[in-house]
């Protein structure tokens, strides 16, 4: 089966292409970084690549958060704009899409004052998410913290990142009360392949599952691994 991957050169990206390629598939990566054409706001373009593939995960997308709110339009354009051009590609086509959101743009994460999602990053998924559930065949996918101690994501608003660069720049990781806040984590391996998994099957919302720890019990899993202490700051 031929299968596009919008953002294939990505963290996840490319985890999903090797899983992909693993599984039998004709993976194609479709990835600004790798060729600034593969640009998914080019309508056009994103319509040809469409049209020669069965299926399409769409993965690319800027996402970090505190770039979006010095940079919202910036985040608009190429989540809400970009996944509106692969949506109409997939209809006019009649290909299956998967589209990968975040957990940020659920009801939970709302502001409690005020019901407003907290970034404009999570806002543009939530919008983009209303484009994909138009499509008759398609599924959005929300994705948990991903587990990374190796250091090899390099998107530092992530929770592992951010946490890993603390311990490692200063020998302390702080976190804010309440350290029993939970959050759901899954390794970058299993992420790739409950993606696959949604290959040809699945409907609607889906939030993926993983491991669920407090925040207290990620921040002393990070400090362990460079030799760091936790503090809770106010």
């Amino acid at each position: 089966m031929k299968v596009l991957v919008t953002g294939g050169s990505g963290y996840i990206g490319s985890e999903l292409m090797r899983v992909l390629k693993a599984s039998g598939h004709d993976a194609i990566s479709f990835d600004i970084a790798s060729d600034p054409r593969d640009d998914v706001r080019d309508a056009r373009r994103v319509g040809d690549a469409v049209s020669a593939v069965d299926v399409v995960y769409h993965l690319a997308s800027p996402c970090i958060v505190q770039d979006s709110i010095k940079n919202p339009m910036k985040y608009w354009d190429h989540i809400v704009n970009g996944t509106a051009n692969v949506a109409e590609a997939c209809r006019k086509h009649g290909r299956r899409l998967i589209f990968t959101s975040t957990q940020l743009a659920g009801d939970g994460f709302r502001c409690g004052c005020c019901g407003q999602l907290q970034s404009p990053y999570a806002s543009a998924k939530r919008e983009a998410e209303k484009l994909v559930e138009a499509l008759p065949d398609s599924v959005t996918v929300r994705l948990p913290n991903i587990i990374d101690l190796e250091g090899r994501d390099r998107n530092e608003s992530r929770l592992f990142p951010r946490l890993n660069k603390a311990a490692r720049e200063t020998g302390v990781v702080r976190i804010r009360p309440p350290e029993d806040t939970p959050v759901t984590l899954v390794e970058v391996g299993e992420c790739a392949r409950n993606l696959l998994a949604y290959l040809l099957e699945g409907t609607g919302t889906q939030l993926m599952k993983g491991e669920t720890m407090t925040i207290r019990q990620v921040a002393e899993r990070v400090a362990a691994l460079h030799g760091a202490r936790v503090e809770v700051t106010p």
